[in-house]
């Protein structure tokens, strides 16, 4: 019981030690994740190299607009 906790304390520090590595690892599995099945269906009609580029543009406008949300919500509050 004892070396179980000490196992998840331990477990615990070092993804928390980790976490400037972890983060982007993370967001960009969950990007993969997103992605994915946009880009097998595209690969089943067009060529992989058009499917790749398609489903990079597209996940690209998608955190572009994000991002711009973000700047352009904050922005509101910076100014008054």
């Amino acid at each position: 019981m004892a070396a179980t906790i000490c196992t998840a304390v331990l477990a615990l520090a070092g993804l928390w030690a980790a976490s400037a590595v972890m983060t982007p690892v993370a967001f960009a599995l969950f990007i993969i994740a997103l992605v994915w099945p946009l880009q097998r269906r595209l690969q089943a009609v067009l060529p992989q190299v058009v499917a790749v580029l398609v489903t990079d543009a597209v996940a690209l406008l998608a955190i572009g607009g994000g991002g711009w949300l973000v700047v352009w919500g904050s922005a509101g509050s910076l100014s008054g």
